[in-house]
């Protein structure tokens, strides 16, 4: 039996009361099959009179009541590009007081159709549009994320990248583009991209060394090895960086390290301007090709690809592989790496593993004596060595409140800047509220605490 005669014999079983659900199948499959039987002679029939029968195969299962199948069975032909069939399920619908039904399945037919023929408008603009524009690079396509390649495809032609440009090859939408520079043009720069020579510190910063860290930090740079600074904020890292990029006269390139730090803004990126597209070196990146100090301020705060881009340079590779450029760069021989943290700050989330830990020289950081602080604050803030010893003084009983309210004692760099207040002209009570009360906490009992204290070393 044929597979048109098979379909006649179903549509004729459910008529008669065979079960609805298993001749429908039946008879979908061999309608099918019909439609796509090569021997002319046993069933024949135009493009037009197929879309006609699947339509009164749809009115069929609507005179039955089953209008939901009638419509699901039309959708998924349409799926299929079966767009003429609207006509025929529509007029069977609304013949059968489904008038709603049948011009929803209008609209949906004529909203494909719409869809369609836009993506097919839009390809061509595109494709006319990257015709124009013109860029002497070749484009490797890559998937960006997982640094997979997912269709690597050169394209020959001169092809421009651009914002909120789909690229399509061979007709197949790329989703992912990752451009690939020829050697002549990686030493393209941005014209605004400052020289390695700008980031040196010209002025001696103010620092007193405590405890021969002066000359431990110079020995790891005589020997390249990078650096890791522990202590509690505010106690004097970042100065000592750059002190030691001063006396050591080297750039310094600083980072300060947030939770949305990535990989990509240390490396660098792919920029656009008028002439196309070209690559800006991240501060990272500079660092290690030009040679200098690169300093990660609070390097666990950074995301955790950070801590993964750095094993390279910290072990005796020292090097650092660029995945958008497919560039390799050896690290300048004055290149070394600094990275400082606070350890009582560290989470779960946010600690140093030990993988990372041990690929630095670590030196530890805390607030100086007394005596020495005092000498700071006096220097810094400008302001005479009675009014620095009290600040020195109340901060030594603020840091002793530390895990019994406080998450954190008052920092030198807070008494620097009760100190600057003083100089200005601020009384010293009302120095010590927004320069040390107020930062240290929110919370009201332990700010009265504060402010209690401020009293006695205010007079």
């Amino acid at each position: 039996m044929t597979n048109a005669k098979k379909f006649k014999t179903f549509l004729e079983g459910i008529k008669e009361g065979i079960p609805i659900g298993l001749q429908m199948t039946h008879a979908i499959k061999s309608f099918h099959a019909a439609a796509n039987e090569e021997d002319e002679t046993t069933y024949k029939t135009t493009q037009l009179e197929k879309l006609a029968e699947v339509g009164n195969i749809a009115g069929f299962f609507t005179s039955l009541g089953l209008q939901t199948t009638a419509y699901g069975y039309a959708s998924g032909q349409l799926e299929h590009g079966w767009q003429l069939l609207a006509i025929p399920v529509a007029t069977n619908l609304i013949s059968l007081g489904y008038e709603t039904f049948g011009k929803k399945a209008i609209m949906n037919t004529r909203e494909r159709i719409r869809k369609n023929r836009f993506k097919k408008q839009n390809t061509k603009k595109i494709q006319k549009k990257l015709e124009k524009e013109t860029l002497d690079q070749k484009l490797t396509l890559q998937e960006r994320l997982t640094g997979k390649i997912k269709s690597k495809v050169t394209l020959n032609t001169k092809v421009a990248l651009q914002p909120n440009i789909t690229v399509y090859v061979n007709d197949k939408k790329q989703d992912d583009v990752k451009v690939v520079v020829d050697e002549k043009d990686k030493s393209e720069k941005s014209p605004k991209e400052k020289s390695i020579q700008e980031y040196l510190i010209t002025k001696e910063p103010v620092y007193f060394s405590q405890n021969g860290e002066v000359n431990l930090f110079a020995k790891a740079y005589e020997k390249r090895l990078p650096v890791s600074l522990k202590g509690p904020t505010g106690c004097g890292k970042t100065r000592f960086v750059e002190y030691m990029a001063y006396i050591l006269q080297k750039p310094l390139i600083t980072v300060s390290c947030q939770e949305d730090l990535s990989a990509a803004d240390l490396v660098g990126r792919i920029m656009l301007n008028e002439k196309g597209t070209y690559w800006q070196d991240g501060p990272l990146t500079k660092a290690v090709r030009e040679g200098g100090i690169c300093y990660l301020d609070e390097v666990v705060e950074a995301r955790n690809d950070v801590m993964v881009l750095i094993h390279s340079l910290t072990d005796h590779r020292r090097i650092l592989p660029i995945d958008k450029t497919g560039e390799t760069i050896k690290a300048h021989e004055d290149f070394q790496l600094v990275v400082s943290y606070n350890p009582h700050y560290q989470s779960a989330l946010k600690e140093m593993k030990q993988s990372t830990r041990q690929r630095f020289v670590a030196m530890d950081f805390t607030y100086p004596e007394p005596d020495l602080e005092t000498k700071i604050v006096s220097q810094e803030a400008n302001i005479n060595k009675k009014n620095a010893e009290s600040l020195v003084t109340l901060a030594n009983m603020l840091r002793s409140m530390k895990n019994k309210g406080l998450a954190e004692g008052a920092s030198t760099r807070l008494l620097i800047y009760a100190g600057n207040l003083m100089n200005s002209g601020v009384s010293k009570y009302n120095a010590i509220e927004a320069g040390i009360a107020s930062p240290l906490t929110d919370e009201p009992d332990m700010y009265k605490q504060i402010m209690d204290l401020a009293k006695e070393y205010a007079k």
